[in-house]
C-alpha cells in the first residue's frame, strides 16, 4: 500500500472522530494565538462634536492608533468599528483653518476593552472649517458673436448654496456660449455653476427683442 492509499484509508476510518479532533486542534491553536500579547495599528474614526449649525469640516476621516493587548482583545476591537473613535470638541471654533492636537484623552474605550494605547499617528492635523450659506448672483449670457438685438434673461438672477469660501470666490455667473437670435427667438442656455455650489435652477431663457 502506497502513501496515497494509506492516507485515504486513514481518512475513511472514523471520519467524524477525526473531524472533531481537527476542530478542537484549531480551537486550541486559536486560543493560544489570541492569548499572546501583541501590538497592532488600527484605524480610528474622527468624530467632531459641538460643531456650529450650518458649519462643515474638511479634514482627515480617521487616525492611526497603535494598541497593545492580548490578541483576542485586539480582535474584538477590530470587529467593532463603532468603538474605534477619536472625539474632537469643536465648541466655539470659528471659520478658517485650525490646528488640531490629538492625545489619548480623545479616545474613550469601554472598560471591557482591555488594550493599551501605545501611539497615535499623526498626533496633530489641520482642519478647515467653513459655513454653509446662500447668495444671489446675476446671470450674464455668453454669445458666439455680438448680439444685434436687445435681449432679456429669465430669470436674470439665481440663488447659489455652498460654503462661504466658494461663494466669496464667485463674482458673476455666465451661461454656456449660445448663438445670438433674432427678434422673437427664445433660446435656452445652461448656467455654468462653479464646482462645489448648487442651485435649484441650472438653465435660463434668453428672449430676443427689437
Amino acid at each position: 500500500m502506497n502513501v496515497k492509499q494509506r492516507l485515504r484509508a486513514f481518512l475513511r476510518t472514523n471520519p467524524g472522530l477525526k473531524a472533531v479532533a481537527l476542530f478542537l486542534s484549531i480551537v486550541i491553536w486559536l486560543h493560544a494565538k489570541t492569548e499572546r500579547e501583541t501590538e497592532k495599528e488600527l484605524k480610528f474614526n474622527l468624530i467632531y462634536l459641538n460643531l456650529k449649525k450650518n458649519y462643515v469640516v474638511k479634514g482627515p476621516g480617521y487616525i492611526g492608533v497603535r494598541v497593545r493587548g492580548r490578541g483576542k482583545d485586539i480582535l474584538r476591537l477590530l470587529l467593532a468599528p463603532n468603538l474605534r473613535r477619536i472625539y474632537c470638541d469643536l465648541k466655539g471654533v470659528k471659520r478658517g483653518r485650525k490646528y488640531i492636537k490629538i492625545s489619548k484623552e480623545n479616545i474613550k474605550l469601554p472598560d471591557w476593552v482591555n488594550v493599551e494605547i501605545v501611539d497615535i499617528n499623526p498626533k496633530s492635523f489641520f482642519l478647515d472649517i467653513d459655513q454653509i450659506a446662500s447668495r444671489k448672483y446675476r446671470i450674464i449670457p455668453r454669445f458666439t458673436a455680438r448680439p444685434k438685438y436687445r435681449y432679456e434673461v429669465i430669470p436674470d438672477t439665481i440663488t447659489l448654496k455652498g460654503t462661504l469660501s466658494k461663494l466669496n470666490a464667485t463674482v458673476i455667473l455666465r451661461t454656456e456660449k449660445i448663438k445670438p437670435g433674432k427678434p422673437g427667438d427664445t433660446v435656452e442656455a445652461e448656467i455654468k455653476i462653479p464646482e462645489g455650489l448648487s442651485s435649484r435652477i441650472n438653465k435660463v431663457k434668453i428672449i430676443f427683442k427689437k
